[in-house]
Order: C-alpha cells, then sequence, then structure tokens
C-alpha cells in the first residue's frame, strides 16, 4: 500500500476509533492493524506524534487508568478519550473524506473508461 496515502488518515482513522470507546495507544494500533486486514499498520513514531497533536488541539484528552486484570491490579494505561471537539473535527474530516473519494472515483473511472 501506498504510504502517503496513508499518512493523510491518521488522525481521521484514530478519532473514529475513540469516538466509539476510549483506548490506549498499542491498543489503537492492533485494533487498526485488525479491522484493515493488516493493510495499515500505526507505527510507534507517527501514532504518538499523532495523538499528542490530537490533544494539543483539544480534540483529545489522554488519562492514566487502570487496566483490565484477572490477577489483581491492572498496568496503568494512558486511555485517550474523543472530547465534543473532536466529534465536531470527527464530522468534518468525514466529510472531506467522503468529498475526496468522490473525487478521485470520478477521475479514475473516467480514466478508464478511456483506456
Amino acid at each position: 500500500m501506498d504510504t502517503e496515502l496513508f499518512k493523510g488518515t491518521l488522525s481521521l482513522l484514530i478519532l473514529a476509533m475513540l469516538s466509539r470507546q476510549p483506548r490506549y495507544g498499542y491498543e489503537l494500533a492492533a485494533t487498526v492493524h485488525q479491522h484493515t486486514h493488516g493493510a495499515f499498520t500505526f507505527r510507534e513514531g507517527s501514532l504518538y506524534p499523532c495523538l499528542h497533536k490530537l490533544q494539543a488541539e483539544g480534540l483529545l484528552k489522554g488519562q492514566w487508568e487502570e487496566g483490565p486484570s484477572t490477577e489483581g491490579p491492572g498496568r496503568k494505561r494512558r486511555y485517550y478519550h474523543i472530547t465534543a471537539k473532536g466529534r465536531a473535527a470527527l464530522e468534518e474530516k468525514r466529510r472531506s473524506w467522503d468529498e475526496l473519494c468522490l473525487a478521485v472515483n470520478h477521475v479514475l473511472e473516467a480514466s478508464h473508461e478511456q483506456a
């Protein structure tokens, strides 16, 4: 997969996943990998800077929480929660994504018809 295409979707995917439930970093990476059947892999060098940027913009808030454990106290992890501002940004990013896909598909279909 072309990684240049993937770069612009990182914040959209993070916000979308966090709109369903709070998650910690590794869980975000594992979930996107699973849901895309391995097509997308979040690397620490891109995931955590993006999470910090979204947090600085007020789209997410991170807080240390104890994770679930069957054998006593769980391990502390930084869970990220989407904010109201983050939900509004997600809707805007979804609209932009839909417009982009529509426009790109129009060009691809037109060039396919000419081939």
